[in-house]
């Protein structure tokens, strides 16, 4: 099968929420409407895809371009094709589009699937920067989510990494 890699149009837009509410807890993501409207309105709102000959999406990352660096919000890809390296592709083709700082935010360690998560973007040049970092609530009465931050090929400590993360905070959460 072959992989295309194409940015994002509206007429992709339902496949990727599929993918996406099909991939994420509410609380980590956005409603549909309101990721339609970033999508939409927000010059620094990306979707990034992976598809095959067919026109299909089977995978999908939301990128958020912040000028030095870019912030890698949701990434999935659909349950039929995951372990076929359709994800590390696109991760890879992401990183060689837009030639900046990657930082993403990863769950935890605390169980297998988080821990192989954590061990995917290692393979794929991320560090592990081991400091707490808290995500802002995407819906009205959620909590801040105790994360962790990833950075390609540059190691953070929580001084280092104020500066984007403010951006991330003022821009990708509106805080």
């Amino acid at each position: 099968m072959q992989r295309l890699y194409f940015h994002a149009t509206e007429l992709e837009f339902e496949r990727i929420f599929e993918i996406m509410d099909a991939s994420f807890p509410d609380c980590e993501m956005r409603t549909k409407e309101k990721q339609y409207e970033l999508f939409t309105t927000n010059k620094h709102y990306n979707i990034e895809c992976v598809g095959n000959d067919n026109n299909k999406v089977l995978g999908f990352m939301i990128v958020w371009d912040l000028g030095e660096f870019i912030f890698i919000e949701n990434f999935a890809t659909d349950e039929s094709v995951r372990g076929q390296g359709f994800g590390g592709d696109l991760l890879d083709f992401v990183i060689e589009k837009y030639q900046k700082d990657v930082i993403l935010e990863v769950e935890l360690p605390n169980d297998e699937m988080q821990i192989r998560r954590i061990g995917f973007y290692e393979r794929h040049g991320f560090i592990y920067n081991d400091f707490y970092y808290l995500m802002p609530p995407l819906h009205v009465g959620d909590d801040f989510l105790p994360l962790k931050i990833m950075s390609y090929q540059k190691t953070f400590n929580v001084k280092s990494f104020e500066p984007y993360k403010e951006l991330i905070y003022k821009i990708a959460y509106q805080q």
